[in-house]
């Protein structure tokens, strides 16, 4: 059977109706209704001309566009809040003309410098905590392995 217009019509209602939660079962149905044609005679498109695999295909395309223009509304909004943060460190921190510099601190505390500051390592994916990691904790040194593995041996 060659594919004709109307299965391709099918398809994307199929497709439609997948894309909208339905279930297959259901997705046949509603095409059958809609398009006038026997639930059976769905099935047998839907066979015949791979609309599984047709939909899968399609919908990878279609959440890798979701996912890049996700992606560029994140690296757009995360450039914009930086752009911000920059511009309130910059009234913060002042370079006097002899090469030092004054800090005017327009923020009410400490605290909201920080804030400022961290939110700025954030948006760069920097760590905003240092945390030192002891690695000789829970560690064997060669004559203690050593030992252990004679011990083991004998």
């Amino acid at each position: 059977m060659d594919e004709e217009q109307i299965h391709l019509d099918a398809f994307e209602k199929y497709f439609e109706y997948r894309q909208e939660g339905k279930n297959k079962s259901e997705s046949i149905s509603l095409v059958s209704v809609e398009l006038g044609f026997s639930k059976t005679s769905i099935y047998k498109w839907k066979k015949n001309f791979n609309w599984d695999d047709r939909e899968a295909v399609r919908s990878a395309e279609i959440n890798a566009e979701v996912q890049k223009k996700t992606n560029s509304t994140i690296i757009d909004n995360k450039t914009k809040y930086l752009s911000y943060v920059h511009a309130i460190l910059n009234k913060i921190i002042v370079k006097k003309p002899d090469g030092s510099f004054d800090i005017n601190l327009d923020i009410k505390n400490i605290s909201d410098f920080e804030k400022v500051t961290k939110l700025g390592l954030l948006l760069q994916g920097e760590d905003t905590e240092r945390t030192t990691i002891n690695t000789n904790k829970n560690q064997f040194n060669n004559e203690t392995q050593k030992s252990i593995l004679e011990e083991e041996l004998d």
